[in-house]
């Protein structure tokens, strides 16, 4: 079962305010973060339930601490658009999600799951309706899946030159991020352990993005820490796109604000949900690889200047 680099999980912190607020079913307004990817085969979202100030409007106007977590307010139903199809979802409990598929632990214990097929052309929509009727719903176009062109896995791979990165246009996408993935193996007193890291290389619009091989070394130096008698081993390189849509770099800073998603903080000002808050969006993530170096990239991972204690 393959699941996202990054698996959907949304968490939202709670913070002081004085205000009285008085709860009705109406007033609670679902906050809603979903990301859907083609290639995963479980789907998940999180909703929430904010209350607003009285006599406010607007996403700022909610007020944080009152967000409901781990209450069963909202049924969520998705549905293929372009088919008819539809799957009312899961609210399951984190603990009870397989360990493969299972996102990093949430602040609160329930997410929304799917595993109906998310077909690429598809245009997909969620329709949430909470105890009094009250309908919100959110739309996505599905990122199609692309290839990545250059640098080709079967050529052996130099970090010492400028390199070139170039990948097929994704259907529905509006930004690309390029990343290296890396798998390190690690020989310490303790034991052993696998480790893997994740260096970004970069965001664009485009199709291609060029960068400068040799500042692996730096990055992978910032990523690891020196200790004394450690041994390492690169046990695989890939290089990964995620393509997304326009909606989804209105997510990406929202995660980004709050240091990923496992750190969302606050409500976002940006929503695609009718008569509700938050954003539905999609990606698709492709992975090129593994990589295999040349022997001077090697010598320069063992002794280089950056990475020489790290004890590959």
């Amino acid at each position: 079962m393959r699941t996202t680099l990054n698996i959907i999980l949304f968490i939202l912190l709670c913070s002081c305010s004085n205000e009285l607020i008085v709860e009705t079913e109406e007033s609670r307004t679902p906050v809603v973060y979903g990301l859907l990817d083609s290639g995963d085969t479980l789907h998940f979202l999180r909703v929430e339930a904010a209350l607003l100030a009285p006599g406010q409007s607007g996403p700022a106007a909610y007020v944080a601490d009152s967000i409901h977590r781990n209450m069963p307010f909202f049924q969520i139903t998705i549905e293929d658009e372009s088919s008819g199809q539809s799957q009312v979802m899961e609210r399951v409990l984190w603990t009870a999600i397989p360990g493969s598929a299972r996102p990093s632990a949430p602040l609160s214990d329930y997410l929304y799951s799917t595993a109906m097929p998310v077909v690429p052309e598809h245009t997909y929509g969620i329709r949430i309706v909470n105890e009094s009727g009250r309908i919100a719903r959110g739309h996505t176009e599905i990122v199609e899946p692309f290839t990545i062109n250059q640098p080709r896995a079967t050529e052996l791979l130099s970090l010492n030159r400028k390199l070139a990165i170039r990948w097929q246009t994704a259907n529905h996408a509006a930004i690309y991020e390029v990343s290296w993935l890396l798998q390190i193996k690690e020989q310490t007193s303790s034991g052993e352990k696998e480790r893997l890291i994740r260096i970004p290389l970069g965001n664009t619009s485009q199709i291609s993005i060029n960068v400068d091989g040799s500042q692996f070394y730096n990055d992978l130096a910032n990523r690891l820490e020196v200790f004394p008698g450690t041994q390492r081993t690169l046990e695989s390189l890939y290089l990964a796109v995620v393509a997304g849509t326009a909606d989804y770099v209105e997510l990406q800073q929202v995660l980004t604000a709050g240091q990923g998603i496992t750190g969302i903080q606050s409500i976002p000002t940006y929503s695609n949900i009718e008569a509700g808050l938050g954003i539905l969006t999609s990606r698709h993530v492709s992975k090129s690889g593994p990589y295999q170096l040349t022997e001077e990239s090697l010598d320069s991972l063992k002794s280089g200047q950056y990475t020489k204690l790290l004890g590959f």
